[in-house]
């Protein structure tokens, strides 16, 4: 008898949304289940019947894991969490090698997903060479993945960072083909217009800022994540000018609307941050710059806890983090100057950063 009156709220229970699309307008889809993922669409199924987004609108997907089946790759998840990066690429080659997930039709996402996880924590520790491999590897096993562009991404700037700006420009040049070839959602060819204008080291200053917003123009309404990273290039620009209050009203109007991904989120706190060290370092009162280091050291730190995998910014802001608190005075800010330089030095050993910090806190 009390079962069949617990019945109905045990079925409700079952049916809850399991699942969850983050949309790039910052939106939330909770869902029964993803039923497909391309570079196209993603489909899924909720309780009252299914639906379909364009992928590009797609910011991030949300699976369940909790079966049996994928605890390597929750292992793995646990792993990038904790920053054991090297750790978690061996549990990801456990769940690749594991032929009861990679058969299961259920878990045909877990592919295209763990190899996407393993290139984030290989460009997560600088190795740039095992990013562009298996990205190659990704958009060869799965050719249709729903990662395929942000891969491409990845690869580019691991080969822009490796030296190889000649690669970076084939790669970007290789997104934008594969838009009329493959089919790719159209952001990708804007996405690859502004990477290749900003590997131009032809164009900067008031030049390059005219082509950026005129692109801001074209895409901010369509393309909104395109847009956001073409306001923080112009952002940066200023700085280099050393206009700090114009290139500050450029991140501040990134960081307050939904149009970003996590990528240029990040850029546009280092920027912030960078705005003020530098204003810090003009101020001939000890007090006020000390007020305007904390300032830049809090978005310096929103990079580092925030975007750990974003390895281009998060040395460089454990960098100028630890040159706040060195510049702030005092014992107890020289100690975290140090304590922020040794995490540095622990998980970007080779990194240009790292022997920046050492020279100039003077550390052995």
């Amino acid at each position: 008898m009390l079962i069949s009156l617990f019945a109905p709220a045990l079925l409700c229970a079952a049916a809850l949304p399991q699942e969850e699309i983050v949309l790039v307008d910052g939106r939330i889809l909770s869902v029964e289940r993803i039923t497909s993922e391309t570079y196209n669409e993603v489909t899924y199924k909720t309780a009252t019947g299914s639906g379909r987004k364009d992928a590009d609108q797609v910011r991030e997907l949300k699976h369940a894991y909790g079966s049996r089946l994928l605890s390597a790759y929750s292992d793995g998840r646990d792993l990038m969490v904790d920053e054991q990066y090297v750790v978690a690429i061996k549990a990801f080659n456990e769940v690749l090698d594991d032929k009861r997930v990679m058969s299961n039709k259920r878990y045909a996402w877990v592919k295209g997903d763990t190899l996407f996880r393993q290139i984030r924590c290989m460009f997560t520790l600088g190795d740039f060479e095992g990013v562009v491999k298996f990205v190659d590897r990704l958009l060869v096993e799965v050719p249709d993945t729903f990662y395929y562009a942000g891969a491409l991404m990845y690869k580019a700037e691991a080969l822009e960072l490796k030296g190889d700006e000649a690669g970076a420009r084939d790669t970007f040049k290789q997104m934008s083909a594969d838009v009329a070839a493959k089919g790719l959602p159209a952001r990708w060819e804007k996405e690859s217009e502004l990477g290749l204008l900003l590997l131009d080291k032809a164009k900067s200053g008031a030049g390059l800022r005219n082509t950026l917003e005129d692109l801001v123009a074209l895409t901010e309404e369509s393309f909104p994540t395109v847009a956001s990273r073409a306001t923080a290039a112009i952002g940066l620009s200023f700085i280099e000018e050393e206009d700090y209050s114009r290139a500050q009203e450029f991140f501040e109007s990134i960081v307050n609307s939904d149009g970003a991904d996590d990528r240029t989120e990040a850029s546009a706190f280092f920027g912030l941050g960078l705005c003020s060290y530098r204003q810090g370092l003009d101020m001939t009162d000890q007090d006020s710059a000390g007020e305007t280091y904390f300032e830049a050291n809090l978005n310096f730190l929103r990079v580092v806890t925030m975007y750990r995998d974003n390895v281009s910014l998060v040395p460089k802001s454990m960098y100028y983090s630890s040159l706040c608190f060195n510049r702030s005075g005092g014992s107890a800010n020289r100690r975290k100057a140090i304590s922020i330089a040794g995490r540095l030095l622990k998980r970007y050993p080779t990194s240009q950063w790292t022997a920046k910090v050492k020279r100039d806190l003077n550390l052995r």
